[in-house]
């Protein structure tokens, strides 16, 4: 979509002499960059997951189905500083891998 929206912009660049792997690696950094800055956002914003690591996630419906299994109906996460950073270098990743595949056809 980055390239999809601005081409008017891209074809401006490349008039004024701006070449394909200036432009490349324009996007490609500005992907990185958002794609950090979004998974960062999310990170701090979420505010649901700090209150279930501190207090568990209850399954008040299915407690007593769980409790009968050998389950607890309180379940706390375990989420590492691994995995978040796991998670972020995978979107990235991700990101890379798909602006630099071929263009969608609509």
């Amino acid at each position: 979509m980055a390239i999809l929206e601005r081409t008017k912009e891209l074809g401006m660049l490349m008039a004024i002499g701006m070449n394909r792997k200036r432009i490349f690696k324009m996007i490609m950094l500005e992907t990185i960059f958002l794609t950090v800055v979004g998974a960062a956002a999310g990170l701090l914003l979420d505010g649901q997951l700090w209150k279930l690591w501190k207090n568990g996630n209850t399954f008040q419906r299915l407690g007593e189905g769980f409790e009968a299994i050998g389950f607890a109906a309180r379940v706390y996460p375990v989420v590492t500083p691994e995995f978040f950073m796991f998670t972020t270098v995978l979107v990235i990743i991700t990101a890379v891998i798909l602006l630099s595949g071929p263009p969608a056809r609509l």
